[in-house]
Parts: C-alpha cells; sequence; structure tokens
C-alpha cells in the first residue's frame, strides 16, 4: 500500500512538470522564433514477482512484475519552421528552411536564435534587442570578395563635416571610368567637312586646336557624341568623339564601297590635366578611323595616341598605336583637372562594337600615323571580331548615338538597404550604384536536439549538439533568408491545450491513487485497533 502511495508520487511528480513544460508553450505562443517543447515519459523501475515454476535448468515461467511509477525521459524541442509574417523592417529576417543565425554577446560567447528581429544601433552594429550582435562576413563594396571570418555585422559608418556639424554617413567610393561603350549610326551620306589631301584620314586631329574654345569648330565635324565619364575623384567630365567622313583624296579603298571615317576623342582643354609640350593638343586623348563595308557594318579601327613630347600634334609621325585591353579594345591616357589639381592618370578603353581577336593590331603597312598617307590601304588592321550585340554603323539614315555607357560613378551616400535569398547585406547609393556590405552567416548541427535553452530566443552549443557548422544560406542544406518577415512561434494551441487536459487528468488520477492508498492503509489502522 505504501509502494501505491509512491507510485502515485511518481506520475503527479511527472505530470506536474508535463504542465509546467505545456504552460511555457502557451506562455510563449506570441515569442518570435519560439520552439515549442514536448514532453516524453518514461516508466521506472520493476520488482519481479516469480510465479509459475522453475525448470531444471533454473529458468522462472511465469514471471510477473510490479512497476514502480513514471519518470520524466526528455523534454525534446520541436524544431519546426513556426509561420512567417510580414515584419516592418527590412532588418527583420526569417530564416526559411534549416538554420540558426549566430549571435555574440559582449565576452564574445556564441549564441543561437531562430528569433530575426534585428536592429542597428547608433554604432552601426546589428543586434538583437537584447544587444548581441549578429555575426556575418565582411564584403568588399567594390569586389564583391568576403571576409575570410566571420565579425559583428558593422556598417561602414564614417564621419562628416556638413554644414559645421558632424555626422554619421554611409559612403559609396567613387570609380574612375575605366571603359566606355559607344554604338552610333554614322549617316552614309554625310559630307567630308574637315579634308587633308595629304592626311585625309587625321584631317580632324590636326584641325583641334586645344586653345580655342570650342576646339573643334562645329562646320569641321559631321556628327559629335558626348558621354559624362568619372575620374578617381568621383568628379564628372564630358568626354567628346567627334566623326567625320574620309572621301576627300582618299585613295586605295578597293572594290565594294568600303567606306571610312574619322574620329576623334576629346574633353575640354580647360579639364585636361596631362602634361604636354604642345598647348594646342590640350584635351586631344585619341584619334583613329573606322572602316566599314558596302552593306554600312563595322569591319575594323585604327586609334592612334600622340607622344605628350611632340611639339606638334601635327607632327604624325609622333602618333603611335594605342595599347588594347584586356578586352581587346583600344585605350588612351586621361588625367582630369578639377579644383586646379590634376586626378590621378586613368586608362580608358573605347569600344565602338568590335575587338581585337588577341593577335593584336597588324603594324606592317605602317608604325606610325605618318607612313598612312591617303591610302586606305595603308591603314593597320585591329583583326577585329565583334564585341557585342550593338555596333556601330554607317547606314543611309540619320546620325544618332545608338547605346553609350561607361563604368565610372561618383562618390554616393546611402539611401536604403536591402537583404536578400543569400543573406546579402547590400546598400542602394545615391550614385546608382547597389553594393555589398556584409553577408549573413547560417549555421546549423549535426543533432539540435542536444542545443540547450538559454533564455532569450537563444540556444547554446553542447557536447550532445556538437559544435556548430558554419556555411552560408541557401548552401549545403541550409535555409534561405527572408528579409522584412519574421518567423513567429511554431506552438500549436490546439495540441497544447488537449495536452494539458490530458495531463490534468492524469495528475487527478494520481493523486486519487495517493488518496485511495491512504485510505487503506487507515481501514488497515482500524483492524489493529
Amino acid at each position: 500500500m505504501f509502494g501505491s502511495m509512491y507510485v502515485g508520487a511518481t506520475g503527479a511528480v511527472a505530470l506536474s512538470n508535463s504542465i509546467q513544460v505545456t504552460s511555457n508553450n502557451l506562455a510563449n505562443v506570441n515569442t518570435i522564433g519560439f520552439k515549442s517543447s514536448r514532453t516524453l515519459f518514461q516508466d521506472l523501475m520493476y520488482q519481479d514477482q516469480p510465479g509459475g515454476y522453475k525448470s531444471d535448468g533454473g529458468t522462472v515461467y511465469g514471471a510477473g512484475a510490479v512497476g514502480k511509477g513514471v519518470s520524466i525521459a526528455d523534454i525534446m524541442t520541436d524544431f519546426r519552421n513556426g509561420p512567417y509574417e510580414a515584419g516592418t523592417n527590412v532588418t527583420d529576417l526569417a530564416i526559411a528552411g534549416d538554420g540558426f543565425f549566430k549571435v555574440v554577446d559582449g565576452q564574445a560567447n556564441a549564441f543561437y536564435t531562430r528569433a530575426g528581429n534585428f536592429r542597428f544601433d547608433k554604432e552601426g552594429v546589428l543586434r538583437l534587442p537584447s544587444g548581441m550582435a549578429l555575426q556575418g562576413y565582411a564584403m568588399d563594396q567594390q569586389t564583391g570578395a568576403t571576409a575570410g571570418s566571420t565579425s559583428d555585422i558593422h556598417l561602414p559608418v564614417v564621419q562628416e563635416t556638413i554644414n559645421g556639424q558632424t555626422v554619421s554617413v554611409i559612403r559609396s567610393l567613387p570609380q574612375a571610368t575605366g571603359s566606355v561603350t559607344m554604338d552610333t549610326n554614322l549617316n552614309s551620306g554625310s559630307l567630308d567637312r574637315s579634308t587633308d589631301t595629304s592626311n585625309p584620314f587625321f584631317a580632324l586631329a590636326k584641325a583641334w586646336d586645344g586653345t580655342s574654345s570650342p576646339p573643334l569648330a562645329d562646320e569641321s565635324f559631321a556628327y559629335r557624341s558626348g558621354i559624362q565619364v568619372y575620374d578617381a575623384n568621383g568628379n564628372a567630365h564630358t568626354l567628346n568623339v567627334y566623326f567625320d567622313p574620309a572621301s576627300t583624296g582618299v585613295g586605295g579603298l578597293g572594290a565594294g564601297g568600303t567606306r571610312v571615317w574619322e574620329y576623334v576623342v576629346g574633353v575640354d582643354p580647360s579639364e585636361d590635366g596631362r602634361s604636354l609640350v604642345d598647348s594646342g593638343a590640350k584635351g586631344l586623348l585619341m584619334a583613329g578611323t573606322l572602316t566599314f563595308n558596302a552593306a554600312g557594318n563595322l569591319t575594323d579601327q585604327t586609334a592612334w595616341i600622340m607622344d605628350p613630347s611632340a611639339s606638334s600634334a601635327g607632327n604624325l609621325s609622333m602618333w603611335h598605336l594605342a595599347s588594347l585591353s584586356a578586352d581587346g579594345h583600344p585605350q588612351f591616357d586621361a588625367s582630369f583637372l578639377s579644383s586646379g589639381a590634376a586626378a590621378a592618370q586613368q586608362a580608358i578603353a573605347l569600344d565602338f562594337g568590335i575587338a581585337s581577336d588577341g593577335t593584336g593590331w597588324s603594324t606592317s603597312n605602317a608604325a606610325t600615323a605618318a607612313g598612312i598617307g591617303s591610302n586606305a590601304s595603308n591603314l593597320p588592321s585591329m583583326n577585329a571580331t565583334p564585341s557585342g550585340a550593338l555596333a556601330t554603323t554607317s547606314y543611309s539614315s540619320s546620325s544618332v548615338t545608338l547605346n553609350q555607357n561607361q563604368d565610372g560613378y561618383a562618390e554616393g551616400y546611402l539611401n536604403y538597404l536591402t537583404v536578400d535569398s543569400k543573406g546579402v547585406i547590400a546598400g542602394h547609393f545615391t550614385n546608382g550604384q547597389t553594393e555589398g556590405i556584409y553577408k549573413l552567416a547560417l549555421y546549423d548541427f549535426t543533432n539540435d536536439y542536444g542545443l540547450r535553452h538559454e533564455g532569450g530566443n537563444l540556444f547554446s552549443a553542447t557536447k550532445e549538439s556538437g559544435a556548430a557548422i558554419e556555411g552560408a544560406a541557401g548552401e549545403k542544406g541550409l535555409g534561405t533568408v527572408q528579409q522584412s518577415t519574421l518567423e513567429q512561434s511554431n506552438v500549436d494551441m490546439a495540441t497544447e491545450f488537449a495536452n494539458l487536459i490530458v495531463n490534468q487528468r492524469g495528475f487527478q488520477a494520481n493523486t486519487k491513487v495517493i488518496t485511495t492508498a491512504d485510505s487503506l492503509i487507515s481501514t488497515l489502522e482500524q483492524v489493529i485497533r
């Protein structure tokens, strides 16, 4: 009878703890990222009650056993994903699938969480409300490369003085233009406006006067196309390309209707920071020719650069073929003046729609511009191949710029942030650039059920869970990251209420066992009396 009382007590204790687990689940029904728990029971020891008979070998047949109660085997966490709801900020983050965020406290202790209600503090560190910092890989804003190890996600905040006040800003650094693409149609019926019977392919270059404004008169070319480029300090400059057909006095074009246009590339002479002997060449960066077949398609190109030591830009022996970029486009060097100071020299490649096939210039015809004369067959060949879907043409329609772009930009300031499914926190800046700033790290474990609850929506690794396995969102079985989204508690209220009722009935039954055993003991005492 006393044994029955103790058995009932074990049931009452176990079910009381189970009700506490259920209560905790229900209390956290609205807790962000909360994972519910489930109580697993196990029976306790048994006392053998042998009966029946024994064989000659001593084996007992028909043996029975009396159980001694119940205990809690485990309180197991349910790591299934909870429902997702819209957040109020881009840094409200949720993991769709497996994985945990890693956060670190002030003593560098690591914890793991599914709750993604992060916010940036005044220093630009992304933290939980508890102050723990989210971990990720720093990214190079220009190249997109990620650091080899994780650190606190910390926006690159710098201090600037604006209107006499020091403010915190996040900048996108300027990038100097290194490549210009310009695809135009040059009207095949245009008149040759700049002529030179001795050197018809360089009439525009010889007409350039860097001491005048503008350096080329409007009546000296058939078409002009301009594009804004940037120096290393982020200052904008207008780069102009002037075109004019080379037809007067030209020979050696061959049969089939081949046409040649000359072009020069220039900037405002007052913005040219190069050291030139001839001041009249200020602003003149490159000269060359474009060759079209009878159908008006671009088939070849030349590009020439003047030696800065030339005493006269008209001395064509001082003009040499331009170097070619890695993509096979001719390039020129520029150094722009801004506020009286020259920016660092930059090489700019110019793409008209064709590129060298990798073999470089065919220079057997002429090594310098002076060897060309009026014979088109003396023009070097680029050994060209198409470099894109668009290319400069010479059709019998109006001259027009079809497409132009360049890869430089000015300094910019942060407009807003986004977080993509790969966990890349990207800044969108006023200069039109989108640059990765940090990439979130996600973590998984060999045994999630071995994680220890730490409170505050946090878990810590244990020997049972194994060490955290670091990875990136969307890779190696890890989930993806959803911005402006929060994972809610995965508590199922219907299930919890059912568990609560069952546990309550079980508790009542076990207390009944105790009172029944007590009644039997009292009856036995009455017999003795």
